[in-house]
């Protein structure tokens, strides 16, 4: 359809109302239908409300008798069937809380015409007037700029349409011959509308149903209107029924392209709205510079259901929540914040608060945050993250200066829907005080945690450091951790330390060793957990023996000593479980043999211990070996 004639009232319309953040907001909470200025309904017999006092034109009460119903106050609105315009709750399908307007159009609804416009239109619709101190609709003008959000559900009879069109005044059906739609033929239904002000023509901006290719469904469309008769569409998308259909749209009113624009999300069922590409003028873009107003200089907002004629279907709609603001934001919701009140550190300490956001209005959207007022002392803030979902919470940190001489404020933090609004401050507070204790430091971790491959080029730095090397080597090659005594020495030795310290309660440390040292005496490796020079935990390999050994307060003792195997003693393992700790061996690091066992209580701490390699030599060897170490906790 391009050249379609959507006849409609021509009126004088009132001033817009003074500014305000949300517009207003056309619900049904009271099931009045008085909040409307105008219905502009087809129906007979008494389906029509009544609007008087207020606007009214004559041709809308004087239908006949009985044309509308029999209160004029409409409320509660009767939800009887017959009626055109009903308020209900809940509403239909996924978005079920609280109420909606149902509108039915049958076939036969004829809106009587003004004089002067041609025929009668099949609608039932109604006419927004919201603004302040408006009694006729409201207005929008050049230079209005304003969001509006709505929802639309399409129940099941949606799916298809049916037609019998006789419009070329011959009695012959032109485009339905026998009810069947021909292949050019597109009917259009109006759901949304910004009129303008003159009687006929397509209207600036409208969403619209039309003909889903060549079947008899509908697709839904945005359709923009242009020289008062032509239009053409910027976004289309088949419908699905039984479905809501959750819209935002902004425009900005004007006579000039250059001035006017329209921007369109869409989201279903309650869901995220998605910012929609359109096919704009000059190209597919998501903003559409176009004018928005014709010559008459004014548009309205009308919602219902408005068709061709052609149409025979018995149809129902749901609106619900339409709302008009100056952001995106001031139209799709609104959200809380909280914080934990106040926090307690010494100077240099962090403090850090837990900020939880709750969506309370709309659908839930992302919040920007933001800290200010940051008092003496608080060098730094940082959210993680710093944007969250309605709903999600937020990690406050503040770091503090050490030199701070101690004070006790608050602070501002403030969160921000997109678009700018709407927005929330809280004030948690912070004191830094010298009395407060420095807080313990963070747990080791387990010793299982700590893993090297041992296939660099060189020990890795960040891990280990070489704490002793006399007349020894140490280095990483071939896959091992590989310590050297020299030959010939009987002073040498070398030890490679963990940079960090583990925890070996209820852990491991595990590690394969490929090669030891000479099974001569005179020399030894060994794999050690130490918790200083005086206690620790070993796996010893001396004179072709294996030992498990610890040394408490200084005092030595073999837990346990059997012949080396390389092959049953490949792999070595310390572990803590349920009390004890044992040591043990494996050959293929799937069965595992004990060694020995200890009790915890008989031995030191096993919190925080260092993770050792070392090997030694006491007597003067010409060939001491090399003992290689490879894979630790993998």
């Amino acid at each position: 359809m391009t050249t379609t004639a959507w006849t409609f009232l021509a009126v004088l319309l009132a001033a817009a109302g003074a500014h305000a953040a949300i517009r207003w907001i056309g619900g049904f909470d009271n099931d009045d239908l008085r909040q409307w200025n105008g219905i502009h309904c087809g129906g007979q017999g008494g389906t029509c409300p009544c609007m008087a006092p207020y606007w009214d034109p004559t041709w809308q009460t004087n239908y006949g008798p009985g044309s509308c119903s029999t209160s004029n106050s409409n409320r509660p609105l009767s939800v009887a069937p017959a009626n055109r315009f009903q308020i209900v709750s809940p509403p239909p399908g996924a978005e079920n809380a609280g109420k909606a307007l149902r509108i039915e159009l049958k076939n036969g609804d004829l809106w009587p015409c003004p004089s002067g416009c041609g025929s009668a239109t099949t609608r039932n619709e109604r006419v927004q007037s919201k603004d302040s101190g408006t009694s006729v609709p409201t207005s929008y003008k050049r230079g209005d700029e304003r969001y509006f959000a709505w929802s639309t559900y399409f129940p099941a009879a949606w799916a298809s349409w049916s037609c019998n069109d006789s419009m070329d005044g011959t009695g012959r059906d032109t485009n339905c011959p026998g009810g069947i739609p021909n292949s050019n033929y597109n009917p259009w239904n109006v759901i949304t509308q910004f009129h303008h002000n003159t009687d006929s023509g397509v209207p600036p901006t409208a969403f619209a149903l039309r003909r889903s290719g060549a079947s008899h469904s509908y697709a839904l469309a945005l359709v923009y209107g242009y020289s008062n008769g032509n239009d053409t569409e910027l976004w289309r998308q088949d419908l699905q029924v039984e479905t809501w259909y959750d819209f935002v749209l902004h425009v900005k009113f004007s006579q000039r392209t250059s001035q006017g624009l329209l921007e369109l999300w869409v989201g279903k069922n309650g869901g995220p709205k998605q910012r929609i590409t359109l096919h704009c003028p000059g190209g597919d873009l998501v903003s559409c510079a176009v004018a928005t107003l014709y010559l008459d200089g004014i548009d309205y907002l009308l919602q219902g259901l408005y068709r061709n004629s052609s149409l025979v279907d018995d149809s129902v709609i749901f609106h619900k929540g339409m709302i008009d603001g100056d952001t995106y934001a001031d139209v799709t919701g609104d959200f809380s914040l909280s914080s934990s009140t106040s926090a307690t550190v010494a100077p240099g300490q962090s403090a850090t608060y837990t900020i939880q956001t709750a969506a309370t209005a709309g659908t839930a959207q992302k919040i920007t945050l933001s800290v200010s007022g940051l008092p003496p002392g608080v060098t730094g803030a940082t959210f993680n993250p710093p944007t969250v979902v309605a709903g999600a919470s937020s990690t406050l940190t503040l770091t503090t200066d050490p030199a701070s001489a101690g004070l006790s404020a608050t602070f501002t933090v403030s969160g921000w829907y997109p678009g700018g609004a709407p927005g929330h401050t809280i004030t948690p507070g912070i004191s830094i005080g010298l009395d407060v204790p420095p807080p313990p430091p963070p747990a080791p971790a387990p010793v299982s945690t700590l893993v090297d491959s041992f296939a660099g080029s060189s020990i890795d730095p960040s891990l280990w450091t070489v704490t002793d090397a006399v007349n020894a080597t140490a280095s990483d090659g071939g896959g091992s951790l590989n310590l050297a005594p020299n030959a010939n020495s009987a002073t040498t030795r070398i030890a490679v330390d963990s940079n960090a310290t583990y925890a070996l309660t209820g852990s491991a440390a595990a590690v394969k060793v490929p090669k030891v040292v000479s099974a001569g005496c005179g020399v030894n490796n060994v794999f050690t957990l130490r918790l200083d020079a005086a206690n620790s935990l070993s796996t010893w390999f001396e004179c072709g023996t294996l030992y498990a050994i610890t040394f408490v307060n200084g005092a030595e003792s073999i837990r346990a000593s059997v012949p080396y195997s390389a092959t049953s003693h490949a792999y070595w393992r310390i572990r803590e479980s349920a009390g004890s700790v044992y040591w043990e061996t494996s050959a293929d690091k799937v069965s595992w043999a004990k060694l020995a066992s200890v009790s915890d209580s008989s031995l030191f701490s096993l919190e925080s211990l260092i993770v050792e390699f070392y090997a030694e030599t006491y007597a003067a060897l010409a060939n001491p070996g090399v003992a290689s170490y490879s894979g630790l906790n993998q």
